[in-house]
């Protein structure tokens, strides 16, 4: 799950999120690559890090728990939450 450093420098918000994109602070982490997975496992997207804020769309998900995961031999994963 990353070291507690990495973990505080991941920030997800708004939880839960309703809104048309969740946005992502990696602080330290630019260049890194991103999942996002359904609770079931399923991968739903990939993406990479290119600066310490970014968004990530989230209109088209549907409601449930997701994970994100950043990094790739020691991951970072936060839940995320979908209205």
């Amino acid at each position: 799950m990353g070291s507690p450093e990495q973990a505080a420098a991941l920030e997800v918000w708004p939880q839960p999120a309703s809104a048309a994109a969740v946005r992502i602070r990696a602080a330290g982490l630019e260049g890194q690559t991103g999942h996002l997975y359904a609770a079931t496992g399923r991968l739903i997207t990939s993406f990479q890090l290119t600066g310490q804020t970014q968004s990530l769309p989230s209109f088209d998900l549907a409601s449930g728990l997701y994970l994100l995961r950043i990094g790739g031999k020691h991951p970072i994963t936060q839940r995320l939450l979908i209205r």
